[in-house]
């Protein structure tokens, strides 16, 4: 009978829900919880342990769980970590024992712990953390006066605790974030308890009770969630005591009726701290406190119901608005027309006494001169009566003065001044305007808030203008250390400080020379040591403020050179050999002279306006200094110059580069040889005044032919040129003419190699050159009369032999 008992209490419940969907449409704002990373501090203290399965009593036994099943010695399901990919972590179903499940860690993949058709007042969950399971992290289901408290439920998939068709239980002591759906929700589950939870950052609800009658739920904080705590159609319930602050509403009312939501906190929430929907009535709603709720509203409420109080009808008292103006009644948004008539002059929570924050004196570090300002921010919902400054000087008696609210919540106050080293110490004191005129001390946790007085003058001399003379000391100079330092207070002392090759730091006094120049004089020094140093300066104030320039902590240096200031002599600059080829390497020599020895040669060069390349030069003999680059392609130009350094202290460098022009070689190709040319020949071999002459010549390189040109002239005139063409192979091929009858062709060869040098060779028939005459065409007519008496003589002497024959 109970099962189909709350199956129907199910049916009822999907059928309002499907009623007011519309209305959770339009309603329900989704706050996104955030997902938080939760790896619990004890879990390396737990039992790594695999998924509980229990279907009925007998498998408590199975599983050797500590008890007996009985409500003094229930089992005991405790210390285990369970993270499984299993549908459930701990499922417990159709028993009839008494259990408890305690101290586990569950991650599973859709239930941490599920608990279903357990008997009445069998089943506890205490102290346990559910986190990251796809559906609920407890979910306890026709399983009526079960216990669920102390649980952390986080990050999961739909609730952190979710009880169906389980009346008279109690949730209590639970924390629940970060879930999507919901921290707790009761559906079906009557007659229950809900307190001293905290549900906060749910993707819906903290707390959502649903067709779950004669509830209480009390004592919770519910912030940053979409709904604080929602009730549906759950009738005579207690809502009291909770503290709903930052959700989109603070307590949420649909379909429930005869309810009373008392002594509730309801701050900054985003529109409403308490929104009653339509059909919501008969419910009491007084000595709540309001505060900072509604962002775009009138009120701090909605009433969308009927018939519902504002106020206690029997004290005639309601509730406390933070925006009420004083007097009248509190008018509440909605369809209702609803009216706060009491409104309470005082909190009903206590909100706690005024805050005091941002403590801070001006200037941070005073002097004689200076009055002191003391700020500090004060704030109170019930307003700020006074703020109070105490302070003391050199632990004398307190004094106490009022502080004055400038803007805002800002109050200030001005003291002093004061004597030189005085040590002024100073908390403050606030009271708000409540009835009880509460008042909170900030006095830096009983150390105070504390300044010394200092000097006017707490700034030591300046250092300026550091310089020795000379600049590049050598072996042979002494070296003065100039400084300009001034103070308005006057100077009392200057020193510097010295140290030769990071030895031992020496003292000397700087004299006064002339205006705020200081001077000293040291050295001379051995060629080669470094003297590092700094120069401090004393004012003659009271406090003899010092000064330190040390150049950023770098100090100042100077390096000892040698006399030797000049260069090596670097002469008779030659390369070998005079006309390079792209076969050879070439050698630069130069001879480098110097009276403190040569340190290093150095030869630059450059390819065709390249970049510079170094190669060190080697000394061969004497003073001669040698190197080899190259080989290098044809044409190309090698620019170089040459750089010396001496062997003295002040690495003197000298560089030759022929006066800014640089030395220069270019290299030649080594094939000097020009191509061969044979076979030349013309067609036809006697031309005549219509016959254009083709000439053919036969021409070879190695390196390649770059052109090839005929030659020729007619009748002893002027020589022509025209190109020559490749045919095929080597054969190369010009067409010329026609010309006159009588023209005499003379006509050579010559052709340029594809080398570098582009070497040229002429073929001429050795001076003589090649030559044809261009002949006559005979007509027809005058051939036929030149052979007709030929054919005549022919035709006479065949009949003389016919005769013969005859006689014969």
């Amino acid at each position: 009978m109970k099962k189909r008992s709350k199956q129907s209490k199910v049916s009822r419940f999907l059928f309002v829900s499907i009623l007011i969907v519309g209305i959770s449409m339009f309603t329900s704002m989704r706050v996104n919880a955030t997902t938080v990373s939760y790896d619990p501090p004890f879990l390396s203290s737990l039992t790594p342990h695999d998924p509980i399965s229990i279907t009925s009593d007998s498998n408590f036994t199975y599983y050797s769980f500590l008890g007996s099943g009985t409500v003094d010695y229930p089992y005991l399901i405790d210390g285990y970590n369970i993270t499984t990919t299993d549908f459930r972590g701990i499922s417990i179903t159709d028993t009839t024992k008494h259990f408890v499940i305690s101290n586990c860690y569950v991650d599973a993949t859709y239930y941490g712990i599920y608990i279903v058709d357990v008997a009445y007042g069998t089943a506890s969950v205490i102290n346990n953390t559910c986190s990251n399971n796809n559906d609920y992290g407890i979910l306890l289901w026709s399983s009526d006066s079960s216990t669920v408290a102390n649980n952390t439920c986080s990050n999961n998939g739909i609730d952190g605790i979710y009880l169906l068709s389980s009346d008279s239980s109690t949730v209590s002591n639970n924390t629940c974030s970060n879930n999507n759906d919901y921290g707790i929700e009761l559906s079906g589950s009557g007659s229950s308890t809900v307190s001293n939870n905290t549900c906060s950052n749910n993707g819906y609800n903290g707390i959502y009770i649903d067709s779950s009658g004669s509830s209480t739920v009390s004592n919770n904080t519910c912030n940053y969630n979409s709904k604080g705590i929602d009730f549906m159609s759950s009738d005579s319930s207690t809502v009291s005591n909770n503290t709903c602050n930052n959700n989109w509403v603070g307590i949420w009312f649909v379909y429930s009726d005869f309810c009373n939501i008392t002594y509730n906190l309801l701050q900054e929430n985003e529109i409403y701290g308490v929104y009653l929907v339509d059909n919501s009535y008969n419910n009491n709603i007084h000595h709540n406190t309001f505060v900072d709720n509604h962002v775009e509203v009138l009120s701090q409420a909605k009433d969308g119901g009927a018939n519902n109080y504002w106020y206690d009808t029997e004290t005639l008292e309601g509730n406390y608005w933070d925006d009420w103006s004083g007097t009248g009644s509190y008018s509440i948004d909605g369809t209702a027309g609803a009216i706060d008539l009491y409104p309470l002059d005082e909190p009903t929570v206590y909100l706690g006494p005024p805050v005091i924050t941002n403590i801070i004196h001006s200037p941070s570090s005073p002097t004689e001169l200076d009055a002191i300002i003391i700020n500090a921010i004060v704030t109170n919902p019930h307003g700020v009566q006074s703020v109070t400054l105490h302070y003391r000087v050199n632990s004398g008696t307190w004094i106490e003065v009022s502080l004055t609210l400038v803007s805002g919540d800002l109050y200030s106050v001005t003291i002093g001044p004061f004597a030189v080293s005085d040590t002024i110490e100073y908390y403050i004191t606030a009271v708000d305007d409540s009835i009880h005129h509460n008042e909170v001390t900030d006095d830096n946790s009983g150390l105070y808030y504390s300044f010394t007085i200092d000097s006017s003058d707490n700034t030591g001399p300046v250092i300026n203008d550091i310089v020795h003379s000379p600049s590049s000391p050598t072996e042979l100079d002494t070296i003065t250390i100039n400084a300009t330092v001034t103070d308005t207070s006057g100077v009392q002392s200057i020193t510097l400080h010295y140290r030769v090759n990071g030895g031992t730091w020496i003292e000397v006094s700087m004299t006064l020379v002339s205006g705020d120049i200081y001077t000293v004089t040291l050295g001379s020094f051995t060629i080669g040591v470094n003297i590092e140093y700094y120069i401090t300066a004393v004012d003659d104030s009271i406090h003899h403020n010092e000064v330190t320039e040390d150049n950023s902590g770098q100090y100042y240096d100077i390096l000892v050179g040698s006399s030797d200031v000049t260069g090596p002599i670097i002469n008779d600059i030659v390369y070998s050999p005079s006309l390079p080829t792209e076969l050879d390497t070439v050698t630069i020599n130069a001879t480098v002279t110097d009276d403190s020895g040569v340190q290093s040669v150095t030869l630059y060069y450059k390819i065709n306006d390249g970049s510079w390349q170094t190669i060190s030069m080697t000394l061969v003999s004497g003073d001669i200094y040698s190197v080899t680059i190259g080989p290098f392609a044809v044409s190309n130009n090698v620019e170089y110059y040459i750089t010396a350094v001496d062997n003295s202290i002040n690495h003197n460098e000298v560089t030759e580069d022929n006066g800014g022009f640089y030395y220069v070689l270019t290299i030649g190709s080594s094939d000097v040889i020009g191509p061969i040319i044979t076979d030349i020949i013309h067609s036809p071999s006697t031309p005549k005044e219509l016959d254009t002459i083709s000439i053919n010549a036969t021409v070879t390189d190695d390196s390649g032919i770059y052109n090839v040109t005929l030659h020729y002239r007619i009748n002893d005139g002027n020589w022509i040129e025209v190109s020559m063409t490749l045919k095929s192979g080597d054969l190369y091929n010009v067409t010329i003419g026609p010309f006159a009858v009588g023209d005499i062709i003379e006509y050579y060869v010559s052709a340029i190699d594809n080398s570098a040098s582009h070497n040229e060779t002429t073929e001429d028939n050795a001076g003589l050159y090649y030559s044809f005459t261009v002949a006559e065409v005979i007509p027809e007519f005058q051939m036929f009369s030149l052979l007709l008496p030929v054919i005549v003589f022919l035709f006479l002497g065949f009949g003389l032999v016919v005769l013969h024959r005859r006689k014969k």
